[in-house]
């Protein structure tokens, strides 16, 4: 049998950026839609008012899309993670279905929806919260 490593000692070579919501700062890097777009996604697929305890960025900067792993209360009935995928090129345009930014966005929307669907006896399979198409993120 394989032992696996702990997931921080396999994502120790991404950069991190700590995010601490408590005193209300996001970094100038991150899209200030972003956060309060994924709470109220989450908030809606749950019913209750959902706030993420912290966030970190898993992605470097200047990558076509950013991501972040946001941590949820315990009590908000969601998994202790999730991770937001967010769009950062600057040709994307939820309304130009030629921009392939675009595209490439939708048909990762397209894909974890779809993948979210299929039976699975596994916790490890992904799964979909939603998204926001003017902000370019999926959860």
């Amino acid at each position: 049998m394989t032992r696996r490593l702990p997931i921080s000692y396999r994502l120790k070579a991404l950069p991190r950026q700590m995010v601490n919501f408590a005193y209300g700062h996001i970094p100038r890097k991150i899209d200030r839609r972003v956060v309060p777009a994924a709470e109220q996604i989450l908030s809606n697929v749950t019913g209750y008012q959902t706030k993420f305890n912290r966030v970190e960025r898993l992605s470097a900067g200047g990558r076509r899309n950013l991501l972040l792993r946001c941590y949820t209360p315990s009590t908000s009935g969601l998994d202790p993670s999730v991770i937001i995928k967010k769009v950062e090129a600057k040709s994307y345009n939820p309304e130009d279905a030629t921009s392939s930014d675009t595209v490439r966005f939708f048909n990762d929307w397209i894909g974890s929806q779809f993948l979210s669907t299929l039976p699975s006896s596994s916790k490890h399979s992904p799964r979909f919260y939603g998204g926001d198409r003017t902000v370019g993120l999926i959860i």
